[in-house]
């Protein structure tokens, strides 16, 4: 005899358009539960910060603040008055203040001038603070009251000196002025020398009236662009009453140049005719030049 079949439990299905809708509620609930999780969270650590301690922290921060601006301004205050100080110190006070004592003069050439000689000048600024000394009035007064030197320099040498550079101006020519005698530089700049220093040096003969600064400019810018035979020989100069340039060389011939215009013509016709023999060269009028007998004809 055969047992009786068990029932099977019949399978139910949901229908497929509600199990979106289950699961739709599902997640819902999830995130119901989160959000109610993360406000108990917020809420239980926003307990743990009461009114007090918010108002410790912002009196802190304010504190904290005050502190950084007042470190800022006496910082800067310092950096005010040790500007001020050092401003003082440099320009005022004699921590750096120059003493003749301390001074060093370095002159380059014949040796003539002795750094005596520039003492005077610079006594005028003893005893004043280095960074107050202008540099360019002191050396054109050194330059006035010794007119033979030149590229002069002055240089400040701390706690207290001075470093003055020069160089002495080399005599070429000279002439007699007032019972004195004048050197004579290349380039036309004149100072007293002795006796001493005028031998085998040109001798510069004629009117005061073109023999100063000028003049002396004027005659040796010719001079120093002359042909070098020529240049070479040169043992006089004369400048005539009549403001007319002219040179005696020391093969007993005489350039006869006239007034100081036309430099380069006359520079020109003089390199063509210096091998001339004649005793004299006449180069004042460039477009009729003449090597003629003497200077007296003229």
């Amino acid at each position: 005899m055969k047992a009786p079949r068990t029932p099977r439990a019949s399978a139910y299905r949901i229908p497929r358009e509600y199990q979106g809708a289950e699961e739709n509620n599902s997640n819902e609930h999830i995130r119901e539960e989160a959000d109610t999780l993360d406000t108990e969270i917020f809420q239980s650590k926003r307990a743990t910060f009461s009114r007090e301690d918010v108002e410790k922290k912002r009196e802190n921060f304010r504190r904290a603040q005050k502190k950084k601006r007042l470190f800022i301004f006496l910082g800067a205050i310092a950096f005010v008055f040790l500007v001020l100080l050092g401003f003082w110190v440099l320009y005022f006070s004699s921590v750096f203040q120059f003493s003749i004592q301390n001074a060093t003069v370095e002159i380059q050439g014949e040796k003539t001038i002795h750094s005596e000689d520039v003492m005077s000048s610079l006594s005028a600024v003893h005893e004043t603070p280095l960074m107050r000394i202008n540099k360019d009035e002191l050396t054109e007064n050194i330059q006035k009251s010794v007119p033979r030197l030149v590229d002069v320099t002055v240089e400040r040498d701390f706690p207290h000196g001075l470093i003055v550079k020069a160089r002495e101006r080399t005599v070429i020519a000279f002439y007699e002025q007032n019972s004195e005698y004048k050197g004579v530089d290349s380039e036309g700049v004149s100072f007293t020398v002795d006796a001493e220093e005028t031998y085998g040096k040109i001798r510069i003969e004629g009117s005061v009236d073109f023999l100063n600064s000028q003049g002396l400019h004027n005659i040796f810018d010719i001079y120093s662009d002359l042909p070098q035979e020529i240049h070479d020989t040169v043992k006089e100069i004369q400048m005539t009453q009549s403001g007319r340039l002219i040179f005696l060389l020391s093969d007993s011939r005489s350039i006869y140049w006239g007034d100081f215009t036309k430099k380069t013509e006359k520079i020109q016709i003089l390199n063509l005719l210096k091998d001339e023999k004649g005793p004299l060269i006449d180069v004042s009028y460039p477009k009729k030049p003449v090597v003629g007998p003497s200077v007296s004809s003229k």
